[in-house]
């Protein structure tokens, strides 16, 4: 019994209908809460341009962050290679989301990280914007690795950050404290201001000043939203 439930959860029909079910949850919550963007003029500004930028906000807020976006404006997900990350892909896609596949080497063992940055790099080189969880895919929570910050400086690309936050949702029991908006409520999207590396004198101060103002995000939305400020942190 045990390999044949392991069986079917590895099939791509399960996949296929977990990803639709998923989907008609997103749109469910999104078409029947209220939204709210804070310093939308913020990305707005860089679409009016055509300039692509790095979109970075932490892994936890992952499930609503597709609606941030504006449509037709093209833009890539940075997504694990593990079977979790193949299943965000096939979900996101529909949104006009693109996945880059790859994750930051472990134990020095390269699993396409290197790859996925040379692509990203030439992405945003074409015009194409990039979304990085500068904490995923596996942690530590709310702590920026310096991926993101590398990406942004081989690609001479700003990063700008963005919180998302509601109030009527639940947070689960993983390692991300993964926020689970539900329908009937007010979704507030929180913009923070455009981070340059060229502002910084090493990769270190670029993460943490990121990192500082991804939890400020993060605090600020769950203000506005009346969430708990330990859940934001």
């Amino acid at each position: 019994m045990k390999k044949l439930i392991k069986t079917i959860g590895k099939s791509s029909l399960t996949h296929n209908v977990l990803c639709v079910l998923i989907r008609g949850y997103m749109r469910l919550v999104y078409y029947t809460s209220k939204k709210v963007h804070i310093r939308h003029d913020i990305p707005q500004a860089y679409w009016r341009e055509n300039k692509p930028f790095i979109l970075s906000f932490w892994h936890g807020e992952l499930l609503m962050m597709p609606f941030c976006w504006q449509r037709k404006v093209p833009i890539s997900m940075l997504i694990s290679k593990h079977k979790d990350g193949q299943i965000i892909a096939k979900t996101v896609k529909p949104f006009g989301i693109d996945a880059i596949q790859g994750s930051a080497a472990k134990n020095g063992k390269d699993k396409g990280g290197s790859a996925a940055l040379r692509q990203m790099v030439k992405s945003l080189k074409k015009g194409v914007s990039i979304g990085i969880t500068p904490d995923g895919p596996r942690g530590p929570r709310k702590h920026v690795q310096e991926g993101v910050v590398v990406l942004s400086q081989l690609a001479k690309t700003d990063i700008i950050p963005v919180s998302v936050c509601s109030t009527r949702s639940r947070f689960l029991s993983t390692w991300d404290r993964f926020l689970i908006a539900k329908p009937f409520g007010k979704i507030v999207f929180v913009w923070g201001q455009p981070l340059s590396g060229k502002h910084f004198d090493n990769r270190s101060d670029f993460s943490k000043k990121l990192e500082m103002n991804l939890l400020e995000l993060s605090r600020e939305s769950a203000h506005l939203c009346e969430q708990s400020p330990i859940e934001a942190e």
